[in-house]
């Protein structure tokens, strides 16, 4: 008796968050230009739901997105403020 049957194993699928960045936006009334560096938080969120930002990191979004810093801070208060994200820690 020969088999026929054969195995293969499919890649795992990657990381993703589907979101709808604007239903999220118009729930809260936040403002529009929050949206890239909420975009750019939730790309650096790990499966506990936590974001690690630092000096560095902010940096790197800042130059990604055309943006200062400050920028980054006001839109992190927003977004606090909104309760989409909130601070567990500092440093």
């Amino acid at each position: 008796v020969v088999s026929t049957y054969s195995e293969s194993v499919l890649p795992k699928e990657p990381d993703y968050v589907k979101l709808y960045l604007a239903s999220l936006a118009k729930l809260n009334d936040l403002q529009g230009w929050t949206d890239p560096i909420l975009r750019e938080l939730l790309r650096l969120m790990n499966y506990r739901n936590e974001i690690v930002l630092n000096g560095a990191i902010k940096k790197r979004i800042a130059k990604e997105l055309g943006i200062s810093t400050r920028t980054i801070d006001n839109g992190l208060s927003i977004l606090s403020k909104h309760e989409i994200i909130t601070r567990q820690d500092v440093g």
